[in-house]
């Protein structure tokens, strides 16, 4: 495969997806859909949640893993993780408790969004933007998710 393009990583924000509508363009879409089509593996690399990612990946026809979080989750279509890595427990504690008590703080992961939970706030359910889905979670500020860091 000397001097062939094997691989083409894109990001999606201010790049490929416009930021004003949240879509990607027609002839995006369609350029890498060729590009594709030649056996090229096209990956999206995005600061946003693998699961964004997955959904546009999915949108567009794409079978590469995707690399989200900044290079910090890497999962293949189906939701099979190849790596993750997180904060360790102790460290989020310590941002979580930095954070002013009348700040409204979410934490995504995935394709979950959780967020705060105050007096009269926003419900818990499934929000669309486009086609991307999001589950949003209430919880209690001593209920967000820390993992262990493995």
């Amino acid at each position: 495969m000397s001097g062939m393009v094997g691989l083409v990583a894109i990001d999606l924000d201010g790049t490929l997806v416009h930021s004003d509508t949240l879509e990607i363009a027609g002839r995006d879409r369609d350029a890498i859909r060729a590009v594709a089509d030649r056996g090229v593996h096209v990956v999206i690399a995005t600061a946003r949640a693998p699961g964004v990612a997955m959904q546009f990946a999915r949108e567009l026809g794409l079978s590469s893993p995707v690399i989200g979080n900044n290079g910090a989750s890497t999962a293949l279509l189906d939701g099979t993780e190849l790596v993750r890595n997180t904060i360790a427990a102790e460290c989020a504690s310590r941002i979580l408790q930095a954070i002013p008590a009348e700040s409204r703080i979410s934490w995504v992961e995935w394709d979950r969004i959780y967020v705060e939970e105050r007096a009269g706030g926003l419900p818990s359910g499934k929000r669309q933007v486009n086609f991307c889905e999001w589950d949003v979670e209430v919880v209690p500020r001593t209920g967000f998710p820390v993992t262990s860091g493995a």
